[in-house]
């Protein structure tokens, strides 16, 4: 009993003496930790970790500053964060008052080109703020060798002109990147450059580029791939793709007559044509009908089409001009004809009598078009209708000029130039003098010989369709446009002294050509070989050597006449013929 009461006295006096000598109810206070996760620089408030693009299998380090801004000791007891990221500083630690840490976190992607997200969420002692929690990012990459532009495309580009890209290539890791090649795919053609900024190595985030250009020579698609070889450990072997496109127009003017299948185009080299439709009877002459006195030819004219093609794969505008009466003045123009042409446009709303301009047009209207790309055709026709031999009317061009391509290229073709020709098929009468007998060398009467009249230099029939006797008659101070500068009448058979009394056709049946008429020569078969045909037969001095009182002829005394010969020559219709005797 004794000693319990001492224990518990002594007990009450220590705690007794413990309260009257301490004094420091106002003289202390409680220090406290606080959780601070700040920005790499100041005192800002960090929310995010971004470790960019990190390549895959490989770990990527960031630091993260976490401080104790408190007065009493702070633990940082844990730090949870999902992979592929990590916390690679050892947990818990103590931070005195004022002390911070850099926390160590890693991102180890495993997956390509995805960005992965994750939040890393501190836990620490901190009364107030007792857990705290940071986003944290990154993407995964085969290398961090980042190609700018990728892939690298040249879209379409010209055959025959270039074009020119930079390529940009950057170390988008946190390491050295080794590059040891960099070069194109065996398929890539057309393409060049330089590629030693590309080889070596390049610190983080450091960045080469390259100039490449695309050449095409050819039409067509061009593919392939930039090949960058890499250290293993960065990705070996990175390809990037390449595209481009060769494009021209391969335009043609092609032009195929209706009734045959062949067909003629220029081309790249070829930019001019002539084409003949040939020769045909002239229909205002002869009619084209086929009848009896037509050419021999069974029309007038002939017909085809002209079309523009492109067998390239772009499209190409153009326009053309067509001129079917390209060269005026004719020799028709005096007879009045000078506004006919023979050539016609199927696109002329006036007939194909001046020059029409087409608008412009492009081909095809889309790359999309399906093939072959041809334009709709231009209807041309050919009739001899004119009555005019070897002039304007004969001829049109076709001038096909390339539009509204880029200012300063040389794109060939520039213009097609096409030359339309055509001939008329006319009749041309030459004289065919007639005589009897001359001044030194008299002829025995009556002298009866064939009459051919005319010979025929044309290229087509010449109807003849009559012949009279003229006689001329001189008057002093006149000239009345004869042959020979006289007058010309017709004979006057009632005048015993007109030299007409002494010429006349025979009696035999076939003697008179008008009996007959029309008469039809044939075309020459050359300029040696007029064609020819006897038209009657005359007779001089019928009524034997009675001289001048009885229509006969006088002995050495020279007699001459003219014959008119009416024909369907459109130039010279009236063909005047000597006839001539001197009897013995």
């Amino acid at each position: 009993m004794n000693t319990q009461r001492t224990w518990r006295w002594w007990a009450v006096a220590g705690l007794s003496v413990a309260f009257l000598h301490c004094g420091c109810e106002s003289k202390t206070s409680k220090r406290l930790p606080k959780l601070e996760i700040l920005a790499d620089e100041g005192n800002v408030e960090r929310t995010l970790v971004d470790f960019g693009l990190v390549q895959v299998n490989l770990t990527h380090t960031q630091t993260l500053r976490v401080r104790n801004g408190g007065t009493g000791d702070m633990t940082l007891t844990t730090a949870t964060l999902a992979a592929p990221f990590a916390v690679a500083t050892a947990l818990p630690l103590t931070l005195s008052a004022g002390d911070e840490v850099a926390l160590a976190l890693t991102f180890t992607p495993t997956q390509l080109d995805q960005r992965v997200t994750g939040k890393l969420t501190l836990t620490s002692d901190d009364s107030q703020r007792a857990s705290a929690s940071v986003d944290v990012a990154g993407t995964g990459v085969a290398a961090v060798a980042k190609v700018t532009p990728s892939p690298i495309a040249w879209e379409n580009v010209y055959v025959g002109e270039s074009k020119k890209l930079n390529v940009s290539l950057t170390n988008a890791g946190s390491q050295a990147l080794t590059v040891l090649d960099a070069k194109l795919s065996a398929s890539v053609s057309q393409v060049s450059g330089d590629w030693a900024p590309f080889k070596g190595t390049l610190e983080a985030g450091a960045s080469a580029m390259v100039e490449l250009t695309f050449s095409p020579t050819v039409s067509g698609p061009m593919a392939g791939d930039l090949e960058l070889t890499l250290e293993a450990s960065q990705g070996g072997l990175v390809k990037i793709p390449l595209t481009g496109q060769g494009v021209s127009a391969v335009p043609k003017l092609c032009f195929q007559f209706d009734d045959t299948g062949m067909e003629q185009c220029t081309d790249l080299t070829t930019m001019s044509m002539n084409i003949g439709f040939g020769a045909f009877c002239d229909e205002t002459v002869f009619g084209n009908d086929g009848g009896a006195l037509a050419c021999s030819a069974m029309n007038s004219g002939r017909s085809g089409r002209f079309r523009v093609r492109n067998e390239g794969n772009w499209p190409v505008s153009y326009a053309m001009t067509l001129n079917p009466f390209p060269y005026p003045g004719s020799p028709c123009k005096d007879a009045g004809f000078s506004g006919r042409t023979d050539f016609v446009f199927s696109v002329a709303d006036d007939g194909g009598t001046a020059t029409v301009p087409l608008p412009v047009v492009q081909l095809p209207m889309n790359v999309t078009d399906a093939k072959p790309w041809a334009s709709e055709p231009v209807a041309v026709s050919y009739h001899a209708r004119s009555r005019c031999k070897d002039e304007g009317s004969d001829q049109a061009t076709v001038l096909w000029s390339r539009r509204g391509d880029p200012v300063g290229t040389s794109r060939m073709p520039s213009t097609f130039f096409v030359t339309l020709g055509g001939k008329s098929k006319l009749p041309h009468g030459e004289p065919s003098a007639w005589g009897c007998g001359s001044p030194t060398s008299g002829a025995s009467v009556p002298c009866e010989a064939e009459f051919f009249g005319v010979t025929n230099s044309g290229d087509a029939p010449l109807v003849v369709r009559q012949v009279d006797f003229y006689e001329e008659v001189l008057v002093s101070g006149v000239d009345g446009g004869g042959p020979q500068g006289g007058f010309l009448q017709p004979c006057d058979f009632s005048n015993p002294f007109s030299d007409c009394q002494r010429f006349g056709w025979a009696a035999t049946d076939g003697g008179d050509p008008n009996q007959y008429a029309p008469h039809v020569i044939a075309a020459s078969a050359g300029p040696s070989a007029p064609g020819k045909q006897v038209l009657g037969r005359v007779v001089f001095g019928p009524h034997g050597a009675g001289c001048l009182t009885d229509g006969g002829v006088c002995p050495g005394t020279p007699y001459r006449i003219y014959a008119k010969v009416t024909t369907a020559d459109p130039y010279q219709p009236d063909v005047w013929v000597p006839l001539t005797g001197t009897a013995l």
